[in-house]
């Protein structure tokens, strides 16, 4: 039995990573003639929720429950609500981005590689294995029948606590850096106030502790904790901290205010300045 089980939730994980994928590529056909990114994080963000409604609906052959009360007895609560999550966090997350880039008219990480075909698709299939490894607590839930999961316990809701406090973090922090960029007067500023005296990347620290993985049968215990170390490693390595810290550097780092606000606060973990800036 759990054989057959183990083979039938590997075969709906590669099912989702073809959709990751296949939409990426897709995504990219249209993109990369066009030379724009505008809909780069649109398709991505997006895809989550595709993904996850898809784990979800397993079995596929089944008509979709038509009330609520079939929804309940057709799913675990703890499908429904890692589910619910991820489609609140991937649709949040898409909305920002989109109207950000729309109001600013591009993303400067492709300033470069949108014009280098083959550089510009490994940027949309790294975002197809950002869809796949990062969902994979979702995934493995949804992929679980019901009947062989536990029922809820402290665990899921301490995992639930995380994940909220993760987001609130996160929309607040790009509530403040929208509104300090969107006064005229702070044109040639950097943000230090509010969220961001406490961390210069508050709101890559809610993303990652919002990651944390959904509580599963041992199975997968393991392979969902690839979430957050993929999420961690993305942002503290490759297309997040890196890129805006070389960004501001260039852009601030004759700074004197600047320089001492680098010193006096954490890049990443929210903490309070070790110093004032005078």
């Amino acid at each position: 039995m759990s054989h057959l089980l183990g083979t039938e939730i590997a075969n709906m994980l590669l099912f989702i990573l073809s959709i990751a994928v296949g939409s990426q590529i897709a995504a990219y056909s249209i993109a990369a003639p066009l030379q724009t990114e505008k809909f780069f994080d649109l398709v991505g963000c997006g895809t989550y929720s595709i993904c996850a409604i898809i784990s979800l609906l397993k079995p596929w052959n089944l008509p979709f429950p038509d009330d609520f009360q079939s929804i309940l007895r057709r799913y675990h609560p703890r499908q429904l609500l890692a589910t619910g999550m991820m489609i609140i966090w991937s649709t949040r997350l898409a909305t920002f981005l989109f109207i950000r880039v729309l109001r600013a008219g591009r993303d400067s990480r492709f300033d470069k590689v949108k014009k280098i075909p083959m550089i510009f698709m490994i940027y949309w299939l790294l975002q197809a294995t950002w869809i796949f490894i990062t969902g994979l607590g979702v995934y493995s839930v949804n992929a679980l029948p019901k009947e062989v999961q536990s029922d809820l316990s402290l665990l899921d809701h301490i995992g639930a606590a995380i994940w909220l406090f993760g987001l609130t973090l996160e929309v607040i922090a790009d509530y403040q850096k929208t509104e300090f960029k969107n006064n005229p007067g702070n044109k040639e500023k950097f943000i230090q106030s509010g969220l961001w005296s406490l961390s210069r990347h508050p709101n890559y620290f809610g993303e990652i502790i919002l990651t944390n993985p959904e509580i599963v049968r041992p199975l997968y215990a393991y392979l969902v904790w690839l979430s957050p170390i993929f999420t961690t490693f993305l942002i503290t390595k490759l297309s997040g901290i890196p890129i805006l810290e070389k960004n501001s550097d260039k852009k601030f780092g004759r700074l004197k205010e600047y320089q001492l606000y680098k010193e006096r606060t954490n890049v990443l973990f929210p903490w309070f300045p070790k110093n004032k800036v005078e």
